[in-house]
C-alpha cells in the first residue's frame, strides 16, 4: 500500500468512527424517547420523567433534558409556593364544601369578597392541583 492509500484508509476509518458515534447517539435518543413514551407540557411531570429516564438508562441530565426538550434550569429549580397558600387552599375547600355546585370562578369571587387578593388563574391552578 502506498502512502496516499494509507492516508485515505485512516481518513475513512475516522469517518466510520464518527458515523458510528452518530448512530449510537441517535439510538440512545430514540431509547430515551420510547422510555418517556408520552409528551407532557407540565414542567413538574417532565421533571419526574427526566429523573425516571436518568435512573433507567443512566444518561446525563444534560442529555435527557436535550432529548425531552426541557431546559436544565427548569429541571433543577423547584417551584416555591407562597406563604399564604395553605390558608388559601383551606378557605377554598371550606367554600367548596358550603357551595358544592360552584366552580373555581365563583369560589374566586367569594374569596375576593372575603378579603383575599387573588385572581381567577391562581385559584384555578390551586383548584386543579393534585
Amino acid at each position: 500500500m502506498g502512502v496516499d492509500q494509507l492516508k485515505e484508509l485512516k481518513r475513512l476509518q475516522q469517518e466510520n468512527e464518527r458515523l458510528k458515534r452518530a448512530v449510537s447517539d441517535l439510538t440512545l435518543d430514540k431509547l430515551i424517547l420510547t422510555e418517556a413514551a408520552r409528551e407532557t407540557s407540565e414542567p413538574a411531570r417532565r421533571r419526574a420523567l427526566i429523573d425516571h429516564v436518568r435512573g433507567e438508562l443512566g444518561v446525563s441530565e444534560r442529555r435527557a433534558c436535550h432529548v425531552l426538550r426541557q431546559h436544565r434550569s427548569t429541571q433543577r429549580k423547584l417551584p416555591r409556593g407562597r406563604a399564604d397558600e395553605d390558608r388559601l387552599v383551606a378557605d377554598m375547600i371550606e367554600l367548596a364544601r358550603q357551595y358544592g355546585r360552584y366552580g373555581y370562578c365563583r369560589i374566586a369571587a367569594l374569596l375576593r369578597d372575603a378579603g383575599w387578593q387573588v385572581n381567577d388563574k391562581r385559584v384555578e391552578r390551586l383548584w386543579r392541583r393534585d
